[in-house]
């Protein structure tokens, strides 16, 4: 069988409804037990029609080997016996004379009676004495010709009861047939008026939830266990989407309203900026001012670009995770970048950098981990700071840390330094709005790293540990 065979009957069984597939196949069976009775009463006939000639045929032999008083002997065995068959016969013998036929014996009087007006080799249903009974004239003129005494003045009848026991068997079977048809389908048809209720049930507390969710009312959740227990499964996986959807409107409604306020700066500057660059006289001027509208609208482009990166991490997009990455050298290159800024004002960069120190992940990501660290370090170090970077490994994991002394994380920062838009009250007048660590945390959770802060009163700390390669969490996983 071909594979487009194969996957026809599935996808045909799913387009069609559950009431539907019940009465085709409740119509299959139908068809089927209408078969099988046909073939019972075939097979009852046909063992009717074997009876009735057997019989005949005893009587014929019985006749043509001992005559008249052989089966008139076999008569009176019938009569203690019914050896002719599994029922009991009638028969009945008469002579025939010129004038008329005479009896010669039978079985019950009734029975002669009943079958006395047959012709020799017809067959008829005839009651005798109050029961019904299918007779058989045999032609014995005809088949005593070539026996060694014809018995052409010879006539015998018999009948056996009708309905046989054979049909009655088959009546009972085709009754019994049909009686547990009607009783399946009647189970089917109740099973499926109760499936149907149950789905029917569940299926409108799931959408009048989900209407209640549509509406704003966020908190709603599925019952983990609805009418039909085969939605259990969809309402798990619903409840797993719900509070989701939730944490994105509500992330999403946090950030319009974060960056309304803080893109708001930018183009105050900017349209500041522009007017003093309209009503400037001399070049210079308008090169300043030119210069500070572009270093604004970078700024700009910068946060939200961060904040692409960091709603993208946010929302397990997927994200190939398995570059092999010497972490000590792509740090050693950010270090490099920024070396100038980072050793303004006094400031000494002091570098504990190993060599060979793999992970796996995201290159890009990870670049964007590294260079926010020592952004934030070049940001915040007092003028003669010392910015130290580390990168080691510790058995099987790595330790990259970013440090400055001379400032350390106020008390208020610690405990939310991760979370988006965090800042404290003694760095609000600085550059940012305070995605940088949020967008380290976010791109260290897709890594399966850890990120924290050491506490400390002197010195701020950022330290990120993770897993060598070979033991990194792969994007699977995440």
């Amino acid at each position: 069988m071909s594979p487009f065979i194969r996957g026809l009957f599935p996808q045909a069984l799913q387009r069609i409804s559950g009431g539907a597939l019940l009465l085709t196949l409740m119509a299959a069976a139908a068809l089927s037990a209408l078969a099988l009775s046909a073939s019972i009463l075939s097979a009852s006939a046909r063992t009717d029609a074997d009876q009735m000639h057997r019989i005949g045929e005893r009587l014929q032999e019985e006749l043509r080997d001992g005559g008249l008083s052989g089966l008139s002997q076999m008569l009176v065995d019938v009569e203690k016996a019914a050896f002719l068959g599994d029922e009991p016969v009638e028969v009945a013998v008469w002579r025939l004379r010129p004038g008329g036929s005479q009896l010669h014996r039978a079985t019950s009087p009734a029975f002669v009676e009943a079958s006395a007006t047959l012709g020799p080799g017809s067959t008829a249903t005839l009651e005798a004495a109050g029961r019904i009974l299918r007779v058989e004239a045999l032609d014995i003129r005809t088949a005593s010709r070539d026996w060694p005494v014809p018995m052409a003045d010879v006539a015998v009848a018999f009948g056996v009861p009708a309905p046989s026991q054979a049909v009655r068997t088959a009546w009972t079977t085709i009754g019994a047939v049909w009686t547990g048809l009607g009783v399946t389908l009647a189970i089917g048809l109740l099973l499926h008026a109760n499936h149907t209720r149950r789905y029917r049930d569940g299926l409108i507390e799931i959408n009048a939830i989900l209407e209640s969710f549509s509406a704003g009312n966020t908190a709603v959740r599925l019952p983990n266990a609805p009418p039909a227990p085969e939605l259990r499964a969809l309402a798990h996986h619903v409840n797993a989407v719900l509070p989701r959807i939730d944490e994105l409107i509500t992330g999403l409604r946090y950030l319009s309203a974060h960056m309304a306020h803080e893109m708001k700066t930018p183009l105050q500057r900017i349209r500041g900026e522009l007017s003093r660059l309209l009503a400037s006289s001399d070049a210079a001027g308008r090169d300043t001012h030119a210069l500070a509208i572009e270093t604004t609208i970078d700024d700009a482009n910068g946060r939200l670009h961060s904040l692409m990166q960091l709603f993208r991490l946010e929302s397990l997009a997927p994200i190939a995770l398995t570059d092999r990455i010497d972490l000590g050298c792509l740090t050693e290159y950010a270090v490099d970048d920024i070396i100038d800024a980072l050793e303004r004002n006094g400031r000494t960069v002091v570098l504990d950098i190993a060599r060979d120190v793999q992970v796996t992940g995201n290159r890009a990501l990870v670049e964007v981990l590294v260079s926010n660290l020592l952004g934030n370090a070049n940001k915040y170090a007092v003028d003669n700071a010392e910015i130290r970077v580390t990168v080691r490994a510790e058995g099987d994991s790595f330790m990259l840390s970013v440090a400055n002394t001379g400032s350390s994380f106020a008390p208020d920062v610690v405990e939310h330094a991760f979370e988006l838009f965090s800042r404290g009250s003694a760095t609000s007048t600085l550059p940012g709005v305070g995605i940088g660590l949020s967008l380290v945390k976010a791109i260290s959770q897709r890594h399966g790293f850890r990120a924290r802060i050491t506490p400390s009163a002197s010195m701020a700390e950022v330290i990120i540990q993770g897993p060598l390669s070979g033991r990194a969490t792969t994007e699977a996983r995440s």
